[in-house]
């Protein structure tokens, strides 16, 4: 990771990206699988508070955020007892396509620590810059 990758955000999705969005999206049936997701989050929210409720996610997470803020943090610890949470600061939503080097060098030293078994106390949190 270097300097200039960080200079790409901007130019992470391009044009010839978006228009391919775009005709998947307005295929028949493009919506289906955004669609059926946000409908069993509608329907099923109930029934997976319940669950985790009582059998809460007991491994290291990693919440990895954008120009959220600690929404993605903040959503985790909801289902989480492990959370860590990262900011790759200057990116949007799409973390993994705006800054897939920042990304990576956020996870690495994640994967690292929970690999030596320095996971516990996740709330410390990593800067992704």
């Amino acid at each position: 990771m270097g300097p200039a990758n960080d200079d790409r955000v901007a130019e992470a999705v391009s044009a010839a990206d978006v228009a391919e969005l775009a005709r998947g999206l307005d295929r028949p049936g493009g919506w289906n699988g955004a669609a059926a997701l946000c409908c069993s989050l509608l329907t099923e929210g109930e029934e997976l508070r319940a669950l985790v409720a009582t059998h809460p996610v007991d491994v290291p997470v990693l919440a990895v955020g954008g120009g959220s803020g600690p929404f993605t943090a903040t959503t985790m610890t909801q289902v989480a007892t492990r959370v860590q949470a990262a900011e790759v600061d200057g990116v949007g939503h799409h973390v993994a396509l705006e800054a897939p080097d920042r990304l990576a060098a956020t996870v690495l030293p994640f994967l690292d620590q929970v690999d030596a078994g320095l996971d516990a106390g996740l709330d410390a949190g990593l800067d992704a810059g």
